[in-house]
């Protein structure tokens, strides 16, 4: 009580230093800064673990997944920093136990605490085991970094390594210290370490590139008030490969979604639009053709009216999938990333583990009923502070927009988000939805790909005529299919396994065959033959062979030669590498290995006789 009053009265933010810090105090209470640490250091660590846990509810119920980047290395950062605590303090209970209890404490006064409790448990009882797998590897990579030091006449450990160790490795520090002290080897942690480690991850480069700016009055969007497909609108100006309407139908790419594609024409001048993109409020429609419009001039526009649709098809099929994905894998689920195609698109999504097949299915399912639901879409725009005490922040899934007005597409009792992308009347418009596929992009971060519409049509048919082609390989129906490759599959290993039972009685059978030709070679127990074995197989031979034989140097008719040296021959100097390099040459290739086996190759396979008396040559003069 004493050291916390004490404590209380300085100012933490002018010491550098936490030993410094801790002198003053046990200096004010007239004792030793070694027995005030001894005294307050389990305290300390209680206090901490409390903080820490009642840290980690709030960040797992706002989302946040424990990862190696940004906020979720700062939630796995004080994860395993509230373990080693533990650790120290001899807590036999697990973290997801005490977990558990500050979350009970908590969710009678958070609701959202409450939501997210067994969310919450279950990440921490991942990250518990994934901590216990790294301290476990931990010692050899730590063993093998002294020892690299060490080469450089280090007798401590540079505070750059540790931190390097602990970011890339996550072995903490105390761990380190722990290990390297048993071999000897000085280790210092600085009281801030996991505030300089914190402050390296948070840090980003940031590029200031000067936005380009066109100045022209502001392009008006028809594509929010108008589902045509063409569109007259008066040339204001040209840019570099460009050319700039006073308004437009084209959706210039942006929130994932590409930009639309089609054609502008005047009196006989048409050019193909490429591209359109926004900058700052004006629409920039890019073309390869000649630009041979004039500002002033009235033109005709016309969009890609079925790459239009397929795009606007997989975009509200994103919101579909993201809030399925909310539905089977819990309300952590936040969309980190986004990209909308024509054939295929996918969506990134924050979670914490891999999701299994069964989920994937269940959110197709998911996703596929609120289709068939043929949902109408409200879609309009809202005062920002508006929408926000309405929807919360949900609203920004894909990112925060800009403006104080914001456009909220709502799917009634699915998903709302702040969006700018173009999408289908009602659910139904989408058609078919189909998950391709899953994979992991980084730690902490699940990205899927889908089709919708008309490619999800395609991608089905296609699917279904590989698996027409596999059955008819097998003479069999599709429904026999599974069945069928697994009984051809354990058919094939248990061949492929007699196959290798009986390379072996072969090799064993040539083995005996050769072993008694052993010839003295100058003092040098040798056997040089030729043999009907592949590569892989005069290797073992050549190893086995050499219990009986000092040297031994076997070639085959494909122009293949292998050598093996006894380890009582290597001692007295021979390098049987150097022996098969020679003979190898003598085929017109070259060869290599070590000391004990080496093997070499060459086109001139008339030439393997020359080769074997190259290598008898060799072996003898070593005898001498």
């Amino acid at each position: 009580a004493e050291n916390a009053r004490v404590a209380g009265m300085m100012d933490i933010e002018t010491y550098a230093d936490l030993r410094e810090l801790r002198k003053r105090v046990a200096d004010k209470l007239g004792i030793s800064a070694s027995e005030l640490e001894r005294a307050a250091a389990p305290m300390e660590s209680i206090y901490a673990i409390a903080d820490h846990t009642r840290c980690l509810a709030f960040m797992l119920a706002d989302g946040v997944i424990p990862s190696n980047v940004k906020e979720g290395y700062l939630a796995r950062l004080i994860i395993r920093r509230t373990l080693r605590l533990m650790k120290e303090l001899g807590m036999r209970e697990s973290l997801k136990d005490i977990m558990n209890i500050q979350v009970e404490f908590l969710e009678g006064h958070y609701p959202e605490i409450r939501e997210h409790h067994e969310h919450i448990l279950n990440i921490i009882d991942l990250e518990e085991h994934r901590y216990a797998k790294t301290v476990a590897r931990g010692r050899r990579i730590v063993e093998k970094t002294i020892k690299y030091l060490r080469k450089d006449n280090k007798s401590e450990m540079p505070l750059e390594i540790l931190i390097k160790l602990y970011d890339s490795h996550g072995i903490p520090p105390e761990t380190i210290k722990e290990i390297a002290e048993e071999s000897g080897f000085n280790v210092k942690i600085p009281d801030n370490f996991y505030t300089l480690v914190a402050e390296m991850n948070e840090a980003e480069t940031e590029i200031s590139e000067e936005d380009l700016h066109l100045d022209y009055p502001q392009t008006e969007l028809l594509f929010y008030a108008r589902p045509d497909l063409e569109f007259e609108a008066s040339v204001m100006g040209v840019y570099e490969d460009g050319v700039i309407l006073d308004r437009t139908l084209f959706y210039p790419e942006g929130g994932g979604q590409p930009s639309d594609t089609g054609y502008i024409e005047a009196d006989g001048c048409r050019i193909r639009i490429k591209h359109a993109e926004k900058i700052g409020n004006v629409v920039l429609h890019r073309t390869d053709d000649e630009i041979c419009l004039k500002p002033g001039e009235t033109v005709r526009g016309c969009i890609d009216s079925d790459r239009r649709l397929q795009l606007t098809r997989n975009h509200t099929a994103t919101h579909l999938i993201v809030a399925a994905a909310r539905r089977v894998l819990g309300d952590h689920i936040w969309q980190a990333g986004a990209q909308k195609g024509v054939k295929s698109s996918r969506i990134d999504l924050s979670h914490y583990r891999r999701i299994t097949q069964g989920e994937l299915d269940e959110m197709e399912r998911l996703a596929n009923e609120y289709v068939m639901r043929n949902i109408p879409l409200d879609v309009r725009w809202m005062d920002r502070d508006i929408a926000e005490k309405r929807y919360g922040f949900i609203l920004y899934q894909g990112g925060v927009v800009p403006g104080s007005m914001i456009r909220v597409v709502e799917i009634p009792g699915v998903d709302v988000q702040a969006c700018a992308g173009t999408h289908v009347n009602r659910t139904g418009d989408i058609g078919l939805i189909m998950i391709n596929r899953t994979e992991r992009i980084q730690d902490g971060v699940e990205r899927i790909e889908f089709s919708a519409g008309a490619s999800a049509i395609e991608l089905m048919q296609k699917n279904r005529d590989i698996l027409r082609e596999s059955a008819d390989v097998f003479k069999v129906t599709p429904s026999q299919l599974p069945r069928t490759s697994e009984r051809f599959f354990t058919e094939w290993k248990a061949l492929r396994n007699e196959v290798s039972r009986l390379k072996e009685e072969m090799a064993s059978l040539k083995i005996l065959e050769v072993r008694d030709r052993v010839e003295d070679l100058n003092g040098l127990r040798v056997i040089i033959d030729t043999v009907e074995a592949d590569m892989d197989e005069m290797k073992n031979m050549a190893l086995e062979l050499t219990e009986s034989a000092e040297a031994v140097v076997l070639a085959n008719f494909e122009g293949q030669i292998v050598g093996a040296a006894s380890d009582d021959a290597v001692k007295m100097g021979l390098r049987i590498n150097e022996v098969i390099s020679s003979a190898a040459g003598v085929l017109g290739g070259g060869g290599g290995g070590k000391p004990h086996l080496a093997q070499g190759a060459g086109k001139r396979k008339d030439k393997i006789h020359e080769a074997l008396e190259e290598a008898r040559s060799s072996l003898e003069s070593f005898g001498r």
